[in-house]
């Protein structure tokens, strides 16, 4: 096995275990924002703020409505590792990373029409409150351009496994 092949697969499990640690902070730290300061952090939205900090809105709601952007996260982070342990292993172009790329992917892109959707139904919600509202609706460029990269990857990595696999029919 060549040098390069094992050190990759050595930065990947660091790179993995990495991932872990902070993920796990970013959860603590939103854990003890949520019960200690009653904040919450991860659903950065002025009209959002004026809900929860409002007593005619109920936190439970406005809780249980943001917590899918959590889960989409999680959800996230455990397709990356599970890449990121395939490489570890030594399998970059098999089909099982073909499948957790995809599923990043399809999360990412079920996160961003997620937040969408939450930043308009907050909106609504606030004008049938305080009968007013000025949503704003931010899409980043820069995550479409990433979703765009994320794809041609996936996609590399679907060629790069269909020559490996005619180049071992050859043989």
């Amino acid at each position: 096995m060549s040098q390069t092949i094992e050190k990759i697969q050595r930065k990947s499990g660091t790179i993995r275990l990495v991932v872990i640690a902070i993920t796990a902070l970013v959860i603590v730290f939103n854990i003890y924002q949520l019960v200690i300061n009653n904040q919450i952090n991860y659903f950065d939205n002025a009209l959002f703020t004026i809900l929860w900090t409002s007593d005619q809105v109920n936190q439970w709601v406005l809780l249980l409505a943001s917590a899918p952007i959590l889960l989409f996260v999680v959800a996230a982070i455990y397709w990356v590792c599970k890449l990121l342990s395939l490489f570890e292993k030594g399998m970059f172009f098999s089909h099982q990373c073909f499948r957790c790329f995809i599923n990043f992917i399809f999360l990412k892109i079920a996160s961003t029409v997620y937040y969408i959707a939450l930043t308009l139904g907050v909106g609504f919600w606030h004008k049938a409150i305080f009968g007013d509202a000025e949503v704003v609706l931010t899409i980043d460029f820069d995550e479409l351009i990433t979703l765009g990269l994320l794809a041609i990857v996936a996609y590399l990595l679907k060629a790069a496994k269909e020559i490996e696999d005619e180049n071992k029919e050859f043989i």
